[in-house]
């Protein structure tokens, strides 16, 4: 048996990075066997010692996985050898998926702990354990078609582990439940044709089928159209790269995921201080907030409980108005400690992209991070405490502030900032170096339309030519 490992050139993506294939030579057969793990190419594979160069980014956790795979086709190859089975790619591949499966179900790390014969030989027998005594013969099962629905749930579940290079993390909470999002609503697609979906069925009929469901049936914008069809393209590149001998159409890659901007929802200027003027002191403010929250519970509100309530409403909205002074997402606001605070500037890494944020730090007539970060100091690390359901407050702190317009939710105080400096005539290479983007196009879907703020405009330059 020969075992070689090599990036498949025809499958290289845009950021000029290509999937790791293994491929297993026995008995004048291949059998391919994909790794999920892709490399730059051709600037960070090492071609003769068939691994990713040790500089590259997680090059020894791609390698560790990469070396754990082949121990366990050799281990596998070895035992069928011993039992006298008859190899085919079919059973071949099955049981080394069972015990490569039962390595893992035992608590072992494929990139951080190094495969033993020991865990080899007990995932081995565990296996055949579950088989509830037969034989040792691996008889080739019969290896149903797996639906698209399922692959999909599958990729989901894949994706929950798969380690993003440009923050070193898993994907957030949010990314996960936008894919979640994706697969349900393709269940509700395929429960609607009354019929299932198919990999071989990625088509131009089954995108114009799956546009009229979208826009004329359910009635969804079109950004929430493309939003699907783009998380679609990546789960059927994943089906590419997880099982070769799935058969996929080609067509997908045409599939287009339009996008329409038109503008986002931000806060105006008098918008922004009527939250700000909300004072959780005042008689009037506690007293409506006293009546509201007990007459939901149908109970009256102990005296402590209350005071912790009214804390955590004026918590939510400092924490929400801090967003608006400095465009941080809000899982970055409530982690904002005291040490990214260099003088004039917040420095701070990113958790959902990993980019640093260079944001000015000074209080000016609209914005007052300064002060927030004051009202708050403490010896604690970070500049807040917790505050777990800040969207939730932010519903009765839109009422109390008389806000109709927008509906108030954490995502509207980053884009509140962005379009803001924006109109301030900030440049908007600067104004990205404080939110994180990298693209014009990304930063463009945070900018909101100021409308009067844009007539004016207008009318001064058209004064300035005449």
């Amino acid at each position: 048996m020969e075992i070689n490992r090599y990036p498949r050139k025809d499958r290289i993506d845009k950021e000029g990075k290509a999937p790791i294939r293994i491929m297993v030579h026995y008995y004048n057969k291949r059998l391919p066997i994909p790794t999920g793990e892709k490399v730059l190419y051709p600037d960070g594979w090492d071609e003769e010692k068939q691994k990713v160069k040790h500089r590259q980014p997680f090059a020894s956790v791609i390698n560790q996985k990469l070396a754990n795979i082949e121990k366990t086709i050799q281990f596998v190859f070895k035992v069928s050898n011993d039992c006298r089975i008859e190899l085919t790619n079919a059973n071949f591949k099955l049981l080394y998926e069972k015990v490569y499966a039962e390595i893992l179900a035992s608590g072992t790390s494929e990139i951080q702990d190094d495969f033993t014969n020991l865990q080899l030989q007990q995932a081995y027998e565990s296996y055949q354990l579950s088989l509830q005594g037969a034989m040792l013969v691996v008889k080739p099962e019969p290896d149903p078609k797996p639906t698209l629905i399922a692959l999909m749930h599958l990729w989901v579940n894949e994706e929950k582990e798969r380690i993003v290079e440009a923050t070193g993390r898993v994907m957030s909470p949010n990314t996960i439940k936008g894919l979640n999002s994706t697969v349900k609503r393709f269940i509700a697609f395929e429960q609607f044709r009354s019929e299932p979906l198919t990999l071989e069925g990625m088509d131009k009929h089954f995108y114009a089928a799956f546009r009229e469901y979208m826009l004329k049936e359910l009635k969804q914008g079109v950004n929430n159209f493309g939003k699907h069809v783009r998380r679609l393209k990546q789960f059927l590149s994943w089906c590419e790269d997880h099982d070769e001998e799935l058969k996929i159409n080609p067509k997908y890659v045409r599939f287009s995921a339009p996008s329409r901007y038109r503008g986002v929802d931000f806060l105006l200027l008098d918008e922004l201080i009527a939250i700000e003027k909300l004072d959780f002191n005042s008689e009037s403010l506690r007293s409506k907030l006293y009546f509201s929250y007990s007459n939901k519970l149908n109970e009256e509100l102990e005296q402590a409980a209350f005071e912790l309530y009214t804390f955590q409403l004026e918590l939510a909205r400092d924490i929400f108005l801090m967003c608006c002074y400095t465009g941080l997402r809000i899982s970055d606001a409530q982690r904002l400690a005291h040490s990214d605070i260099k003088k004039e500037l917040i420095i701070i890494d990113t958790q959902k992209t990993g980019e640093y944020c260079y944001i000015p730090f000074f209080d000016d007539a609209i914005f007052k991070p300064v002060a927030m970060v004051h009202r708050y100091r403490s010896s604690d690390r970070l500049v807040f405490p917790k505050c777990p359901k800040i969207n939730h407050h932010l519903k009765l702190i839109q009422k109390l502030a008389g806000i109709d317009r927008i509906v108030l939710s954490t995502k509207v105080g980053r884009k509140t900032f962005a379009t803001t400096k924006v109109y301030q005539g900030v440049p908007r290479h600067l104004v990205m170096q404080a939110t994180g983007h990298k693209t014009e196009a990304s930063f463009n879907r945070y900018i909101g339309i100021d409308e009067q703020e844009l007539i004016s405009i207008f009318k001064q330059q058209s004064q300035r030519a005449s």
